[in-house]
């Protein structure tokens, strides 16, 4: 499941925690999602493009069963 997610964190979600790993990026970040057994994914837009976020993006999208959210960068931030 996919849904754009600008602002998401002012709407009530809690902050995790952040964390570095090694490895194939979807790959490590859905083993990670199912350790902490998050109830979702937050990834960050990446692009001027259609789909809104790359490769990673879209496999984690692709292959999680939990609901994966894009955010993009705010303007003056980017």
């Amino acid at each position: 499941m996919y849904r754009d997610g600008p602002g998401v964190g002012r709407r009530g979600r809690r902050h995790r925690g952040g964390r570095t790993c090694h490895g194939v990026p979807p790959d490590e970040i859905l083993a990670y999602a199912d350790r902490i057994d998050a109830s979702v994914i937050v990834v960050g837009e990446h692009g001027e493009h259609a789909e809104h976020f790359g490769g990673v993006g879209r496999a984690v999208a692709d292959r999680a069963d939990r609901e994966v959210v894009v955010v993009s960068a705010a303007e003056n931030e980017a």
